[in-house]
């Protein structure tokens, strides 16, 4: 199914997405690269910062102003469902939206994250138009 968005949709993206700050926790670098390429070929025109793992995300976490994270759920060594709930539980940082993507496609799992604080749930593989309007719904949300 493709959701096509409007041209007056990709220009309001374009602009609040100016001076924004995605991080993206993902241990892939293939998938990291994926996604930034995608938002930015969707008009993405704010920051994105990349973290393979829980140390780069916590140094991107005490250091960026960030507006999304982008976080997988299955991560080597930890578990991106620990890190929702740590970042849902620190005062400084439980208003930043996070965006949980998984393979994981079952509603037990979704269902998890979306109780557990997360915005929203992408499930991979997404269409460009699927990363398009979850990411813009966090920005004009």
């Amino acid at each position: 199914m493709k959701l096509a968005h409007t041209a007056q949709e990709k220009a309001d993206f374009i602009e609040r997405s100016r001076g924004k700050t995605i991080l993206m926790i993902e241990d892939l670098s293939e998938v990291r690269e994926v996604l930034a390429y995608d938002l930015q070929s969707c008009g993405y025109q704010g920051k994105i910062i990349q973290a393979s793992n829980l140390a780069e995300a916590k140094r991107a976490l005490s250091k960026e102003n960030l507006s999304l994270i982008l976080l997988d759920k299955n991560i080597p060594g930890t578990d991106g469902i620990k890190i929702l709930e740590a970042i849902k539980g620190h005062e400084r940082y439980k208003n930043i939206p996070v965006l949980i993507v998984s393979a994981e496609s079952g509603v037990e799992s979704v269902l998890e994250a979306l109780d557990l604080g997360a915005f929203d749930y992408l499930i991979k593989p997404w269409t460009q138009d699927e990363l398009f309007y979850k990411v813009y719904c966090t920005l004009i949300a």
